[in-house]
């Protein structure tokens, strides 16, 4: 007599066209069951049913089916993080702490609390107050024409390096007439000058023999 279940796997038992995959596990399962946990015969009876099932090793245990190397592999590494050289920036502090509030209306509006000039020397020190010479922008309010509001790379917050924030509106073709100048390599202004208010004239730092080594030695009418 045939073993039924060889001709259950092989597709000519009579019953087979119409057994469910779902049946066939159920009916595996209590074989299992019914045959026990020893290995061999657990082996046996799979076999029977699927295609596949590893052969046993030496010891009697199942041997482990090699997993493509595709699966194994180890995960591709982290893309290495380009660093630009470069100045470190200088931030104004409440743009450094978040602190949008301090000059604009709100975190959510680039609109100023008020003119330029008010909200900057809501923190600032009014340097205006008592001066006797004062710098045209900076008595305009035009704060913005030399400073940036947020982040710089340069001393001061400067848009430009000195001398080629003060170019922005001086002529250097008429800065190189004026005695004094020809006489400076460099043509540095804040050395000499004042960037916003003084009591001398040409917001000169100082008249006389005090000025740095090169400026002028003469008193300045």
């Amino acid at each position: 007599m045939r073993k039924p279940w060889l001709l259950l796997k092989s597709g000519r038992h009579p019953f087979a066209g119409g057994l469910s995959w779902v049946g066939a596990g159920l009916l595996a399962a209590g074989l299992l069951i019914v045959a026990g946990c020893a290995q061999p015969t657990r082996r046996e009876w799979l076999a029977t049913f699927f295609d596949g099932v590893p052969p046993l090793t030496t010891n009697g245990t199942a041997r482990a089916i090699p997993v493509p190397a595709a699966e194994t592999a180890a995960p591709a590494p982290a893309p290495a993080v380009i660093k630009i050289k470069g100045p470190v920036a200088i931030m104004h502090t409440p743009f450094a702490d978040n602190q949008c509030g301090e000059c604009h209306e709100s975190k959510f509006s680039q609109k100023l609390k008020g003119k330029t000039m008010t909200v900057c020397f809501s923190c600032h020190d009014d340097f205006l107050e008592k001066a006797v010479v004062k710098h045209t922008p900076v008595e305009s309010g035009e704060c913005l024409a030399c400073h940036s509001p947020h982040q710089s790379d340069f001393k001061g917050l400067l848009i430009k390096p000195d001398p080629a924030v003060c170019l922005e509106c001086h002529d250097e073709a008429d800065l190189v007439k004026v005695k004094g100048h020809n006489k400076r390599a460099d043509l540095a202004c804040l050395p000499c000058h004042q960037p916003h208010a003084g009591p001398n004239k040409h917001l000169l730092k100082t008249l006389l023999a005090a000025a740095p080594a090169g400026a002028v030695k003469e008193s300045v009418k």
